[in-house]
Parts: structure tokens; C-alpha cells; sequence
């Protein structure tokens, strides 16, 4: 921190605005919290900005959008795909260490009760192997196929993750094992288990780095912050997050200040949008993700 604060000092800087998710705006707190404690003039302002969508404080985080687009439609995609198929089960590993916000989106790629996804997990919920296998056991004699998606931060009954790399290089700027790796593990766990053919994909970066899939929602979400930042440090505000206020119907999108010390925390997807079912989030979850993802590719021809 000090050499920090050396640094806005050599520089004569006197706005910061820091984008990014959690460290990022923990970063900006104690930033600000420094500078106050020195005697250092400076407006600090945070802007959320996570695929993850994990911020306390915001009702949705630019990136969130787009990413959970991408995935939604790689899902309906992928469902068109493995039903006319050999390969009757497929996998696909979301991003996600702690929370389900993308994996939770693959439900609006269904097009009809039988199409992908066919069963949904998430870190929120304890992965249950024996009733994964029986959804997917239960759909592949039903249809000849299944779909089912997992995030990558998936965690079992007594809260440890239910897969973790082991190797000690793999590990992220926190020490923490890197993530990733969960899709095959549950695929190896069907093949062997179910003795039926099983793959895993995983989108990984590519599934927060595709400008085709950009949500218009989440673009128009990042330009706003971004504005909305320049004119609140400018008004001399200071350690305060720019937060998006929920969507409503025929209003225009809206920002509100949030003092950096309440976005703490990590953001989960609440308890009331979850349920015990094979897609493991309900309508209120859906009602709140749609218009945030926006519209998907609808296929001109019938399912059957």
C-alpha cells in the first residue's frame, strides 16, 4: 500500500477508478481507506465488472450478460447437435468458482420440455452424484440422449469442491488450486457408473471473449458505469461503487452509488431462485436472467 500510495503521489493523481469483481474492488476500499488515513486527497470509485456476476451491492455485473448468452445458446446449440448423434451424453463445464450465475443461464436454451439442459448444478447447491446419474440415466432411456451442465466450482455435502486440480503449479495469485477440470471428472463418473458414452466440453475464455455473442443489455450496462463513474468522482464523491439497479419494464436503465465497505463478500444466487429439481434454479431466477442475456438464435425448423 505504500508504494501505492507513492506512486498517486509522484503523479499528482487525484481520481482513480478501478474495474473489476471482488479483489478489484477490495483493492479500491483499502485504496481509499489509506489515502483518507495519509491525508491524501483522492476520489476513489468502483466499477463492477465480473462474468461471474458475484458483487454484493449490484443487482448484475457487466460481463455477466454476454457470458451467460454465450452459454445459453452453445447449450441450445450443442442439444440440436448430440440428439442427432451417436454420442448420447454430454457435458459442459461452466466458469464459476463459487457461484452458478452462468451455469444457472442454460435454462433459457431450452426450446421445449425435452431439449438441453437436462440437469443443471451448481456450487450453490451440494452436487448429489446418485441423482445426477439418475436424471441422466432417466433421459437417455426416455430420448436416446441428455445434456447436462456443471459449474466448474461444484461443491459436495460437507462443502469441499467435488473436483480440484492437484497439481501445486496449477494454482492462482491467491494460492488458491486453479479450477477447472469438474466437467470431466462428472463425464468419467457416467461413463463408468452408467457404462454409456459420455464427453466433456468446455468453453472456458472463449466463453467471455466473444464479441458475437455480446448481450445488448450487459453493453449498454458497461458503458452506463463507466459513465456514471467519470461524473460521480467528478462531483466529488468518493469510495463508492457505481451499482445498476434492477431492470424494469419500459424504464430506462439506472445506476446507483454504493459506499465501497457494503460490496464485500461474494454474491451467491439466492435461496428463493434455487430448487431441488434437475435445473436447479425456478422462474424467478429466469424472470430476472432474461432480459439481462437477451434474446437467443431461434431455429426456423420443428424439433419434430
Amino acid at each position: 500500500m505504500e508504494r501505492i500510495l507513492a506512486c498517486l503521489k509522484q503523479h499528482d493523481i487525484r481520481y482513480l477508478t478501478l474495474i473489476g469483481g471482488n479483489g478489484t474492488l477490495r483493492g479500491a476500499e483499502a485504496i481509499a481507506r489509506a489515502c483518507d488515513t495519509s491525508g491524501y486527497e483522492i476520489r476513489v470509485i468502483g466499477i463492477p465488472k465480473t462474468i461471474d456476476n458475484d458483487i454484493v451491492g449490484t443487482d448484475r455485473c457487466p460481463g455477466y450478460g454476454s457470458a451467460a448468452r454465450y452459454l445459453a445458446q452453445a447449450v441450445r446449440d450443442l442439444g440440436m447437435d448430440v440428439r442427432g448423434l451417436p454420442q448420447p451424453v454430454s457435458i459442459i463445464e461452466t466458469m464459476g468458482r463459487g457461484v452458478g450465475w452462468i451455469a444457472g443461464a442454460s435454462v433459457l436454451a431450452k426450446l421445449d420440455e425435452d431439449h438441453s439442459p437436462h440437469r443443471v448444478e451448481l456450487p450453490e447447491r451440494p452436487f448429489d452424484a446418485a441423482k445426477f446419474l439418475a436424471t441422466i440415466d432417466r433421459t437417455v432411456t426416455r430420448l436416446g440422449w441428455a445434456v447436462a451442465v456443471v459449474s466448474e466450482g461444484l461443491r459436495n455435502a460437507s462443502g469441499g469442491p467435488v473436483f480440484e486440480v492437484s497439481d501445486p503449479s496449477q494454482r492462482d495469485a491467491m494460492n488458491r488450486p486453479l479450477t477447472g477440470g469438474v466437467g470431466t471428472y462428472v463425464s468419467e463418473l457416467v461413463t463408468r457408473e452408467l457404462k454409456i458414452r459420455c464427453r466433456c466440453e468446455k468453453p472456458g475464455l472463449c466463453g467471455r471473449a466473444s464479441m458475437l455473442h455480446v448481450s445488448s443489455q450487459d453493453q449498454a450496462d458497461a458503458e452506463m458505469v463507466g459513465r456514471a463513474a467519470v461524473r460521480a468522482a467528478l462531483a466529488g464523491e468518493h469510495a463508492k461503487m457505481v451499482a445498476l439497479l434492477p431492470v424494469e419494464a419500459g424504464e430506462p436503465p439506472r445506476t446507483q452509488l454504493v459506499p465501497l465497505a457494503q460490496c464485500t463478500g461474494e454474491r451467491t444466487i439466492p435461496t428463493a431462485w434455487l430448487n431441488d429439481g434437475d435445473l436447479a434454479v425456478n422462474d424467478s431466477f429466469v424472470r430476472y436472467v432474461r432480459p439481462v442475456v437477451g434474446e437467443l438464435v431461434e431455429y426456423d425448423i420443428p424439433l419434430r
